[in-house]
């Protein structure tokens, strides 16, 4: 959802934001908050109005957020931001997984849930590492526009939610119906430890800038 900004992020906090590591980790620990809180929210959403609509919610806060970033030069635009980045992650991740569940038992198909899952973590991860190599060639054309181009792809992600058809639901997938299907259950675990990733790469991006990282592209303000 993220793929672009998310390896120059803290580069670009840094040197064309102004911002110390201390506010980026505040920041860091605000979007995170912001995501735990909509969590509930975001669940029932999807358990009365469908999949679809809460895509579509997920769809617009990244576009707002994505938005934001690609102006921002303030501490307050950049919070503003990312509390729409934290309603997006929230809306959007874990809903994806109960969607590919109630596809996959619509087909009869349950038991083959790791599998698919497992494919969308490796082209996730494929796509994530040739977006930070973008990223940066971007970044060094000018700072804003990776968040711009991300912005757009963020339509694109919006258009497809339009499009998406979801699946006939005999039940609400909640707890019980899945208790003891472990396959599912992981799928929200390994979506905390991408949290501890992403927290990982903010402190090697605040390293690598401390380190003499270029700075080459920054826009006057």
């Amino acid at each position: 959802m993220s793929l672009l900004p998310l390896a120059i992020i803290t580069i670009f906090l840094q040197v064309q934001i102004g911002l110390r590591p201390d506010q980026i980790l505040l920041l860091q620990a605000a979007k995170s908050s912001i995501s735990a809180i909509f969590e509930f929210p975001a669940g029932w959403i999807a358990d009365r109005l469908g999949y679809k609509k809460t895509f579509i919610i997920g769809a617009l806060s990244l576009i707002v957020c994505w938005s934001l970033y690609s102006f921002a030069d303030t501490f307050t635009t950049v919070l503003i931001a990312d509390v729409f980045l934290g309603i997006g992650w929230s809306f959007i991740y874990g809903t994806d997984s109960a969607l590919l569940y109630e596809s996959l038992s619509n087909l009869d198909s349950t038991p083959q849930l790791s599998k698919w899952s497992g494919r969308v973590s490796f082209w996730g991860q494929i796509t994530e590492g040739c977006c930070a190599l973008v990223a940066g060639i971007l970044f060094t054309i000018d700072p804003y526009l990776p968040f711009i181009c991300q912005a757009f792809l963020s339509i694109g992600n919006l258009l497809i939610a339009l499009m998406l058809k979801e699946p006939p639901r005999k039940k609400s997938i909640r707890k019980d119906k899945l208790k003891g299907n472990r396959q599912f259950w992981t799928i929200p675990s390994l979506g905390d430890l991408g949290d501890v990733e992403i927290i990982l790469e903010y402190f090697l991006s605040v390293t690598s800038n401390d380190q003499g990282a270029s700075t080459r592209g920054r826009r006057s303000h």
